[in-house]
């Protein structure tokens, strides 16, 4: 079962290199899993990234992430973050548009059972979004 979600946060990109840099992201994140259950959780991830392209600027990264869970159904934990994207100028503005996919690595799914302990429903905790932003 989807369900969806509201994500808004804010990154930073350090370039240490003509094609390469280390992003950090913040973001709070509210997550439907589907089942009438939800998380509020504040996500952190640092990448490596690979800008490339033209005038570089598709990126491709990848990194660790943490989810700090605020409530919900779930422990806090540590996991991976990728993600791929592109900057796109409209005259002196830059916007991004970017896919990006996050796991929760200690946990496999939230597991709903009925009173004799069949599975009845399970909700993965991994999420994948499209973020749009604009540059500063």
């Amino acid at each position: 079962i989807d369900g969806n979600g509201f994500l808004v946060g804010f990154q930073a990109d350090y370039f240490f290199g003509k094609n390469w840099s280390i992003k950090g992201r913040l973001n709070y994140e509210r997550r439907d899993y589907g089942l009438g259950t939800t998380d509020n959780i504040i996500s952190t991830s640092l990448q490596g990234a690979w800008h490339f392209g033209k005038n570089r600027r598709w990126h491709l990264a990848l990194g660790p992430a943490y989810n700090a869970i605020l409530d919900g159904n779930f422990d806090s934990g540590f996991g991976g973050d990728l993600s791929i994207g592109v900057i796109i100028p409209i005259s002196k503005a830059k916007f991004f548009i970017e896919i990006d996919g996050m796991s929760h690595l200690d946990i496999e799914s939230l597991r709903i059972t009925d009173m004799n302990g069949n599975l009845v429903e399970t909700a993965e905790t991994n999420r994948s979004s499209i973020n749009i932003g604009i540059l500063f």
